[in-house]
């Protein structure tokens, strides 16, 4: 609700970096709190006390204990971002409160809709931005599951 009102106050005036600036500043908090929450939650483990006690520096502690736990989490989150700000530019251009000048995935689902592209007989006008979509939306969802899965077997999770 908060970006549909921040792009009715613009009401599509603004430039593509501006609309990725506001992506980023709404989509990095979910990522940041949950690796924070895995941080913290690992730090009161077993084996973190043990290389505490063994001398291990924080930096050690980090990069040997901590980090091989988090950095599956870390990229799976980059890939989610990346997927909240594709749907979420392009949920905005569709119903017009994004820059529609710039040729995104958004716009061009928005100008085949302004331009009736179904009456007029070009249906292509529409399905073609739409199905790119679903299959980048896919692309990306599959492969951080898949990178998910795999870092799951090697810390033997799964």
């Amino acid at each position: 609700p908060v970006l549909i009102v921040l792009g009715a106050v613009v009401r599509g005036n603004t430039s593509f970096m501006v609309v990725a600036l506001i992506l980023i500043v709404f989509g990095w908090a979910w990522n940041a709190r949950t690796i924070r929450s895995m941080s913290l939650s690992l730090r009161e483990r077993e084996f973190v006390n043990m290389a505490r006690f063994s001398g291990a520096g924080v930096g050690a502690i980090i990069a040997r204990e901590i980090f091989p736990f988090v950095y599956a989490f870390m990229i799976v989150g980059f890939i989610n971002t990346i997927l909240f700000a594709i749907n979420t530019e392009a949920a905005l251009a569709v119903i017009g409160l994004s820059n529609v000048v710039v040729p995104t995935l958004g716009s061009i689902i928005f100008w085949a809709l302004n331009y009736n592209a179904i009456l007029i007989g070009q249906p292509l006008w529409i399905i073609a931005p739409i199905v790119t979509t679903v299959v980048l939306f896919l692309g990306l969802f599959l492969t951080s599951s898949g990178y998910n899965d795999l870092s799951a077997e090697k810390r033997g999770v799964a």
